[in-house]
């Protein structure tokens, strides 16, 4: 008859079980490989054993389990890691006369091939297996079986072996937090490297979550700040044990500085704002918040948000009638398609006026007759008399227009036509179209300046701005900007075109048309992605530049020092 024996041995770090199986059988077969009946009960010796680690601790606390201990081998304080398993073995004194198994002497211990040490006492043997390890994570599956001097075999035993440098810890707090690239609305937060096998790093702002890297990344980008803010800031290491206790803070207070124009305040708003305009009365600024289907409004006094109101879907474009109470908005969404009139006097919605699709850019004109709305997908624009708030008509321009200006002092409209790469300038006295200029490539965006010498044009595509003389309606200087010029704006003295992907905005001397600085909000802290300026505007009195911060859901009011 076989009894076959199941032997469970629990691993500590991970709680692997590995099976090993012991055959016995009643009568000697030579030629097998089942444990002869001279040994029996070939198990593994209970042990506990506690284990230190530079300065980590763990304890090993199975009822089977393997005898660890650790070495340092050299000056420099490399560790190896020395296994031990004991393995026990019991002469049987029953043995029948004959057997070439009664009276064996010597056993040995071996792992497919490898003799351990013996002793013997009582009948009762123990064979002490021993490895060296470099210490770092491993996993072996060792074979292990038992010979002697009569020739006899047993069948193996197969031990798994698993080590683990840092079981059963948190990692520490992180040290050496600094912050550099400290600027208006951000900084670049770095700490030293923790050990502990961390998986990642919590980064936490004021003690709010804020971000996450991974094991390798000791370093993180916080963004979205407010000027003159200060902010404690801390970091903890993670591992598969949880997350450890967080760092010490440190205190960050971001600049009010950006390259001489000095940031006044960052005012949240919602979702993807885009354009925005400044009520005649100079006490409000209006922002259309493409994400949300609301218009956000602004106090310019203390530049505090102080009132939010539903418009319609995707608004985009904003104007002010400067003869009268009302502010225009257009929903450019292709299922919406209207124009939203916001009465100033209460900031209340008043009326939609139905367009047609994709209604962009709106302007009105200096008398205060007509707003001109330009639509992408007709490439035409619709004249809305601002007397009724009713359709007037509408005009054919070039393909995809976007952004729409007035020239003060005039009765001229430009509208960027953004698939044709080219200006239609229309007379509103007539309400035709009486020239096309040609500009760079992807005109988007395009503003007058307050003396109407000149019209300045943001190419989307081939990163350069394209500056027209009212005057004589030609391209008299085309100057390289940033990347992904999106929006211009204007004052007497100065143009900015906002470069969406390297968020930065180009500062042009209109003296002599040339650009004079390149202000970087990425170098002075807001990281790539979030600041992508969408559009701008200047307040009448030339002392602010205001900036909606598309991936922010922000507006950034700047104090205009050229």
């Amino acid at each position: 008859m076989k009894r076959m024996l199941m032997l469970l041995i629990f691993l500590t770090v991970t709680s692997v079980i590995v099976i090993g199986c012991i055959e016995n059988d009643d009568t000697y077969l030579p030629d097998t490989w089942g444990i002869p009946p001279i040994m029996s009960g070939f198990t593994v010796t209970d042990t506990v054993t506690n284990l230190s680690y530079t300065g980590n601790s763990f304890t090993l606390i199975q009822d089977r389990q393997y005898k660890t201990t650790v070495t340092i081998t050299d000056a420099d304080s490399n560790t190896s890691a020395r296994v031990k398993i004991a393995v026990r073995w019991e002469i049987l004194n029953d043995l029948p006369e004959g057997n070439p198994q009664k009276g064996a002497s010597e056993y040995w211990l071996y792992d497919d091939g490898f003799a351990g040490d013996e002793t013997a006492g009582d009948n009762v043997y123990t064979g002490l297996w021993v490895r060296s390890y470099e210490v770092s994570d491993f996993t072996e599956d060792v074979g292990m079986y038992i010979s002697d001097n009569g020739g006899n075999i047993s069948n193996v035993l197969t031990v798994r072996f698993n080590f683990n440098r840092y079981v059963g810890e948190v990692p520490p707090s992180p040290a050496g937090l600094a912050a550099s690239g400290v600027g208006t609305t951000g900084f670049t937060l770095s700490w030293g490297t923790v050990v502990n096998q961390v998986t990642n790093y919590k980064v936490y702002k004021d003690d709010d979550y804020y971000t996450t890297t991974g094991a390798g990344t000791t370093t993180a980008a916080v963004t979205g700040l407010t000027p003159g803010t200060t902010y404690t800031m801390r970091v903890s290491a993670v591992n598969n044990y949880g997350e450890g206790i967080k760092s010490n803070g440190l205190d960050v207070t971001t600049s009010t500085d950006l390259e001489g124009h000095t940031i006044i305040k960052s005012v949240t708003v919602g979702t993807y704002p885009a354009g925005m305009a400044i009520e005649p009365h100079d006490d409000y600024l209006y922002v259309a918040n493409w994400g949300e289907k609301t218009v956000s409004i602004i106090g310019r006094t203390d530049h505090k948000l102080i009132k939010t109101i539903t418009t319609g879907s995707g608004p985009y474009g904003v104007a002010a009638d400067p003869g009268r109470d009302y502010v225009y908005v257009t929903n450019s969404a292709i299922n919406d398609g209207t124009v939203a009139v916001i009465q100033i006097s209460d900031h209340s919605l008043l009326t939609n006026i139905d367009v047609g699709s994709r209604p962009r850019g709106v302007a009105v004109e200096p008398s205060g007759t007509y707003a001109y709305v330009a639509r992408m997908s007709a490439d035409k624009v619709s004249i809305i008399s601002l007397n009724t708030n009713t359709i007037l008509g509408e005009i054919n321009v070039g393909d995809g227009p976007d952004g729409v200006t007035a020239v003060p002092g005039s009765t001229y409209v430009y509208v960027a036509n953004s698939y044709t790469n080219t200006v239609s300038v229309i007379n509103s006295a007539t309400n035709t179209v009486i020239d096309t200029i040609t500009v760079g490539e992807g005109p988007r965006g395009i503003a007058a300046d307050y003396s109407g010498t000149y019209v300045i044009v943001s190419n989307w595509y081939d990163d350069t701005a394209s500056i027209i003389q009212v005057a004589t309606n030609t391209v008299v200087a085309t100057l390289d900007v940033g990347n992904g010029p999106l929006a211009a704006a204007a004052s007497d003295e100065y143009a900015y075109i906002a470069n969406y992907f390297d968020e930065t905005i180009s500062v042009i001397n209109l003296a002599d048309l040339t650009v004079i600085k390149t202000l970087s909000f990425i170098s002075h802290g807001s990281g790539s992605g979030d600041f992508s300026p969408q559009a701008l505007v200047v307040d009448s009195d030339f002392s602010n530049l205001y900036i909606t911060n598309y991936n922010q859901a922000s507006v950034t009011v700047m104090k205009i020092d050229p």
